[in-house]
């Protein structure tokens, strides 16, 4: 029974040392963490189904430093019909644009053993560089 005692005084010690370690170490919960969250940002591409690209339509302004491109999602119907789109990744201010810029693509359907086929990935929207000058 002492044994037991003494175990037990011992324990709140050091669970209160790991809590102290722990932030220090960092390690513990950044492993976690990257187990655990998903990279939205990944998926499937569909570029090799795109046939016609539009430019997306992006007024930017003097100063404004929004860089980079867009990932959208989006799903195909059998006929290469776009059935949805969401701007998974990039920029807030370019999601839309780019939204409204692939409404506008000519994409071909999938095919799978010669029977077309609903599918669902990704695909980027490039954004041109903003001039300097």
């Amino acid at each position: 029974m002492p044994y037991n005692r003494k175990k037990r005084l011992l324990l709140p010690p050091i669970v209160g040392l790991l809590t102290l370690v722990t932030p220090l170490i960092g390690s513990a919960q950044t492993i976690v963490d990257s187990r655990t969250r998903k990279n939205h940002c990944r998926g499937r591409s569909l570029e090799h189904l795109v046939v016609e690209r539009v430019a997306p339509t992006w007024p930017p302004e003097r100063g404004m430093r929004v860089k980079g491109d867009v990932i959208v999602k989006i799903t195909i119907d059998d006929k290469g019909k776009l059935i949805s789109a969401r701007a998974i990744c990039g920029h807030p201010l370019k999601a839309d644009f780019a939204m409204m810029a692939v409404i506008k693509w000519k994409i071909r359907p999938e095919y799978v053993n010669g029977k077309a086929r609903k599918v669902t990935g990704i695909v980027t929207v490039g954004f041109p560089a903003e001039e300097k000058g």
